[in-house]
């Protein structure tokens, strides 16, 4: 569990990333003049060369290394103009030569290790929000997806579906042939299921052979998209020497309909299980917007 400061340092840092690339650049420049503004009132008698690394530590977070090393060597500059205009002793020179090098050599350094602490950060994001073998989302990722998708949905007055999909009998093909030969035909099937989406829905991986897509954008069309989804599911699984079925169970929300999202989560897996009912890889679909709101496909 997280500490109120751990947790507070990750929620400040999440937010870094969501500040649009104009304003980062704008709040790390402004920061830099401030900084540069008051080492030179202030003079020499309190220097400030460690508050320096605050607008450098951002701009390598939100921007990138390049952009926070530049601004490491301006802080350098800025520094080494602030300690000219005080500088009195003759042996000065030197020592000004000094701690710009020095400093611009420290300053790009700690602009180098944050921008890859970013890079590792993402790195870890990514791998938290998608399943490592197939690339669909995770069940995590989704659940906080279809919240934020369900919100726009009934605020905008769009159309959704959400579909879930349990692989028919895949325990035997691993009892059959192996682990590996299950993992290889569970990458093929969400690649198939995953071309077959349009470019604002999504695919997540809820369990061992459980999925489940969110259909967004269709404007309507949802249960052609859900048809196409399944024809590329049922070709992916019908591939090998052990062809198998997927059950499905959809639930559509119409336009200008609000849903929630547990209760769709609840619906279309109800859904599933009565068309496990009917028999193997049947799709049931619930449309809250028909006469007659449930359907059962062989």
């Amino acid at each position: 569990d997280q500490g109120p400061i751990k947790g507070g340092i990750a929620r400040l840092l999440f937010g870094a990333t969501r500040i649009s690339t104009p304003h980062a650049i704008t709040l790390a420049v402004t920061a830099l003049l401030a900084m540069a503004l008051v080492d030179d009132a202030i003079g020499a008698r309190w220097p400030l060369g460690l508050f320096y690394y605050l607008p450098i530590a951002f701009a390598a977070w939100r921007l990138g290394r390049a952009f926070a090393v530049a601004a490491g060597v301006l802080c350098a500059f800025a520094w080494w103009a602030a300690a000219t205009r005080h500088a009195s002793a003759p042996h000065m020179p030197f020592a000004l030569m000094w701690g710009f090098a020095s400093r611009a050599l420290s300053f790009g350094v700690v602009a180098l290790l944050v921008a890859e602490m970013r890079e590792l950060f993402e790195r870890e994001r990514g791998l938290a929000r998608h399943c490592h073998l197939t690339g669909a989302l995770s069940g995590r990722a989704f659940r906080d997806l279809l919240d934020a998708v369900v919100a726009r949905a009934a605020r905008r007055g769009h159309s959704i579906a959400l579909v879930y999909l349990d692989l028919d009998d895949f325990k035997v093909i691993n009892d059959l042939h192996g682990h590996g030969e299950g993992d290889a035909r569970l990458r093929a099937f969400a690649g198939a299921v995953t071309a077959a989406l349009g470019p604002d829905d999504y695919l997540a991986r809820t369990g061992g052979d459980e999925f489940v897509i969110l259909l967004t954008g269709h404007d309507g069309a949802e249960r052609h998209a859900i048809d196409r989804a399944r024809a590329a599911a049922t070709a992916a699984l019908a591939a090998g020497d052990t062809p198998i079925s997927a059950s499905m169970g959809a639930v559509i929300v119409p336009a200008g309909m609000r849903a929630d999202a547990g209760d769709l989560v609840r619906r279309a897996d109800a859904a599933m299980y009565e068309g496990k009912r009917a028999g193997k890889g049947r799709l049931c679909v619930f449309d809250l917007g028909a006469p007659a709101p449930l359907a059962v496909a062989a």
